[in-house]
């Protein structure tokens, strides 16, 4: 969270994402030395919807539908849950509430670790088709030791010729607890 930045050379500022995320994990213990684990989250982006724009009689710019995004960062953290212009129905309406949940991404993983050294894993992430529209399945494996963790993942992408294909993602960490390097 903070000021809105500039991110090209004209003026106009944007938000910087921000995001709220809940989630659960379960664990549990096969045998003494392996333990899998099955967690699930839901994400939401804690920006403004942009609205939907119209010309007016006069030539400019005016908002059909939604909100008005030129807000501060603080006002919306908490529009950011009502904001939407709606998703257009057959009928002509407009439903709010739903384009709220298509703003919410879903994911799913296993996680299966042999003598807390050695983890396969495996996952799967969904975006809404209108929000963005990234879904893929995901593999990898990572290790620790004497505080040192590697991490290696590839994203399966669900569609052809999708931006995220032959993505590796690649993590080196260090674990600064005394405790835990035992």
């Amino acid at each position: 969270m903070g000021s809105k930045i500039s991110y090209t050379d004209n003026a106009e500022k944007g938000f910087i994402p921000s995001n709220m995320k809940l989630g659960a994990c379960l664990r549990t213990n096969l045998t003494k030395n392996q333990s899998i684990a099955l967690a699930f989250d839901v994400n939401k982006l804690l920006v403004p919807t942009p609205p939907v724009y119209d010309f007016n009689e006069t030539g400019n710019y005016i908002i059909m539908y939604g909100m008005d995004p030129d807000i501060d960062v603080l006002t919306s953290l908490y529009r950011s849950f009502y904001d939407a212009p709606g998703v257009l129905q057959e009928n002509g309406e407009r439903k709010v509430w739903l384009e709220e949940f298509h703003e919410i991404n879903y994911s799913l993983g296993v996680e299966y670790w042999y003598d807390n050294l050695f983890a396969l894993r495996g996952g799967y992430f969904f975006e809404h088709p209108t929000k963005g529209g990234r879904e893929f399945f995901s593999i990898g494996a990572g290790g620790k030791y004497n505080g040192f963790g590697l991490d290696i993942s590839y994203l399966i992408p669900t569609k052809q010729r999708h931006p995220l294909i032959h993505l590796f993602r690649i993590s080196l960490s260090y674990n600064f607890d005394k405790s835990s390097l035992s």
